[in-house]
């Protein structure tokens, strides 16, 4: 992926997660849209155990952060990674967390064995990315 393409779905996967914040109540889990990349890895990749963990932070520290937000970045140089979460401002920690986990699950087998995934569920988002090197 060049580095204007990672660019251009980090900013894509930013704002439609911002779309969460307006929308309240119990955490409504419907897919409203998800999207993998054509690009792929194959089985055994360290960058497959870095997504799973990657998810797992963002899963796990989402409902708990700020506005509900969260972004991390792996710097481990075999695989690099860029993942974020984010739910409804009005969700309590107990729903956002619960609808990261289902979030997290989709993404994860809607888009297994691509370098990146996004999932967005009524009330919360999550997406992940394989860094790239600057040049």
């Amino acid at each position: 992926m060049t580095n204007s393409k990672q660019k251009f779905l980090i900013a894509t996967l930013m704002i439609i997660g911002f779309w969460c914040y307006v929308v309240s109540g119990t955490p409504n889990t419907q897919i409203g849209f998800e999207g993998c990349s054509k690009t792929t890895y194959a089985a055994g990749d360290p960058y497959g155990k870095a997504v799973v963990s990657i998810l797992s932070d963002v899963t796990k520290k989402t409902p708990s952060s700020p506005k509900h937000s969260y972004k991390v970045v792996s710097h481990d140089p075999n695989s690099p990674s860029v993942a974020f979460g984010v739910c409804g401002s009005s969700l309590s920690d107990e729903d956002c967390s619960s609808c990261m986990i289902v979030a997290s699950n989709e993404v994860q087998t809607l888009c297994s064995g691509h370098i990146s995934g996004i999932v967005l569920l009524g009330d919360c988002t999550i997406g992940y990315a394989k860094k790239t090197k600057k040049a």
